[in-house]
């Protein structure tokens, strides 16, 4: 088995020379060549036994009708003959030397063309008899007795012809039946060209496939943002081409993306300074540190305050983002069940939800998961702390966990005043914030729903909202659908 290993690789390197066109052609030619000799092979094989049953069929014919015809003649020659002993007539003596060339005739032209070694002796002993009859009939004979004996002789030659003609038919007979026999052996053997046929193709789909699977799934990697597995330049042509492209497009993402991150914690600590400076040059302002303000003054600092006191809130939340999709890799997963995570989350948030009187409705299945833990936990952490800010007091908070169509579907509703058609379209924008937020002062940044779509996405998952604004049945359910464990191994 680790013989063949080193002729696959090396099957695989020359297959990597060659473009997709190349290799479909050669693939094609390597299925059907192998076929087309083996229809090749069967057809000649049938035609051979087609023409020795011919061959066969026409020997048997000649066989029985010499025979038929040989037996007559010599019944006529031993007829004349005796009618020439009793009559003296040239006449018989004409009609049997007739039907003495007649017997030589069909002796020599159809049964010595079988060729055959035994046959041949029992011809030319009949044919000498006869011709010795010919020669004593008309001088030497005087009786009729004499004519009889001389044909009786003749008896046991002529059966040894026949049934050496019968062993001939046979073996024809016999030759016919073994040349089918092969011929069907033939067929058998030649069908298992066809299950290699079939994994010659399969070998040849397996080096297209392969490293256009392989590609995929780096693919699939880049768009998760998963900047840090280059791509295998190896495949065919067209293939490694497209890989190098990739290859150049995932070097300057990575580049961009580190710029970016570079860039945000580079500004955001720039502005944390001067922010630093304004925040307590306000509070000595409102705290009447550099003298007395008066009501218009004292309005002014405090709006300054708590809008420095947001754009530094604004600042860390865009840090705090920024952290979490640089930490996001699909590379630390982790199988674990889905129940006691949620709980985890429910507990930490006890005090939040214990302010506002809130309780929180679980109904969880026992669903397993191989993904990032951690970034799941960020997800409903958010989602939570949404359904808080937004459910009324005193109100219940619906968490649901349930395997269907092989996914996970985690649901968080609350009972909050719910959103239009409009603001669900862009709730996972960075940094909106809908009309209730901004008209009650709800404390947000705008950027939690941002992270939980972009830790779905990085999960192979996705995220939808739902949300009512009628006063009988008003809130917002986010439904997160991830591939479950468990739904696959079912």
């Amino acid at each position: 088995m680790t013989s063949d290993l080193p002729v696959l690789a090396k099957l695989r390197r020359s297959a990597s020379q060659l473009s997709i066109k190349h290799l479909a052609v050669l693939g094609f030619f390597s299925v059907i060549g192998p076929l087309f000799a083996a229809l090749l092979y069967i057809a000649e094989q049938t035609k051979a036994a087609s023409s020795l049953g011919v061959q066969s069929i026409l020997a048997v014919s000649t066989l029985v009708k010499a025979n038929q015809d040989l037996s007559q003649t010599l019944t006529r020659a031993e007829r004349f003959a005796s009618q020439f002993m009793v009559l003296k007539e040239i006449e018989l003596l004409d009609r049997f030397t007739v039907e003495h060339f007649k017997a030589v005739n069909i002796l020599e032209t159809q049964l010595a063309k079988m060729n055959d070694e035994q046959l041949d002796s029992s011809i030319a002993s009949l044919n000498d008899q006869l011709s010795e009859l010919a020669q004593q009939l008309p001088r030497e004979f005087q009786a009729l007795e004499q004519v009889a004996t001389a044909f009786r002789q003749m008896v046991p030659i002529n059966q040894a012809i026949r049934a050496r003609s019968d062993q001939l038919i046979q073996l024809k007979a016999h030759a016919i039946r073994d040349q089918t026999e092969s011929v069907d052996v033939v067929i058998y053997q030649s069908l298992l060209i066809v299950p290699i046929s079939l994994l010659i193709a399969i070998f040849f789909v397996y080096l297209i496939n392969r490293p256009l699977r392989r590609i995929t799934g780096q693919i699939d990697q880049l768009s998760q943002d998963n900047f840090e597995h280059a791509f295998e330049l190896t495949g065919p042509k067209e293939i490694s081409n497209i890989a190098r492209a990739l290859e150049t497009m995932r070097v300057r993402l990575r580049a961009l993306e580190l710029q970016k991150s570079s860039f945000i914690r580079h500004i955001s600590h720039e502005l944390k300074t001067p922010l630093a400076a304004i925040r307590e040059g306000s509070a000595l302002l409102n705290d009447n540190s550099l003298g007395a303000l008066n009501a218009g003054q004292k309005e002014v600092s405090g709006i300054i305050i708590n809008n420095v006191n947001r754009l530094q809130q604004l600042i860390e939340d865009l840090l705090a983002f920024n952290i979490v999709l640089d930490s996001t890799s699909l590379q630390d997963r982790q199988t674990f069940l889905i129940a006691p995570v949620i709980e985890t989350v429910v507990k930490q948030h006890k005090l939040a939800l214990q302010k506002k009187g809130l309780s929180v409705e679980l109904a969880l299945a026992d669903a397993t998961l191989k993904t990032n833990q951690k970034q799941l936990s960020v997800v409903i952490e958010n989602l939570l702390s949404n359904a808080i800010k937004y459910t009324n007091n005193d109100d219940v908070i619906k968490i649901s966990a349930a395997v269907k169509d092989q996914q996970l579907q985690l649901s968080v509703s609350d009972h909050g005043p719910g959103m239009s058609q409009q603001e669900c379209t862009h709730i996972f924008d960075a940094f909106y914030q809908g009309k209730l937020a901004t008209a009650n002062g709800v404390d947000s940044s705008g950027l939690g729903l941002t992270i939980v779509q972009e830790l779905v996405m990085r999960l192979s998952g996705t995220i939808d909202v739902q949300s009512n604004q009628a006063k009988q049945t008003h809130g917002t359910t986010f439904i997160v659908k991830l591939p479950s464990l468990s739904a696959q191994e079912a």
